[in-house]
């Protein structure tokens, strides 16, 4: 007698075991963008009130990423530009 080479059963786990690795990759992927998109926006508010950004991002990974947004925002104007 022959085995066959899948059945049901194996197609669902395979077809289940797929679809949490996507679920995966889709959500590192997500938290990865977050994280991008926090440090962009640091170094922006850094920029713009006439600091270099590379202090602010090392405060950004010992620190916390909000806690240096607040702090820029709170204790830091927002230089204007001459036009």
């Amino acid at each position: 007698m022959k085995k066959k080479y899948r059945d049901e059963g194996d197609h669902q786990t395979w077809l289940k075991k797929m679809f949490e690795s996507l679920f995966a990759l889709v959500a590192f992927g997500l938290v990865i963008a977050v994280f991008l998109l926090l440090l962009q926006t640091v170094g922006d508010m850094a920029k713009s009130r006439g600091h270099s950004p590379w202090p602010w991002w090392i405060l950004f990974f010992v620190w916390s990423p909000f806690g240096s947004i607040i702090i820029l925002w709170l204790f830091f104007d927002v230089l204007e530009e001459d036009e």
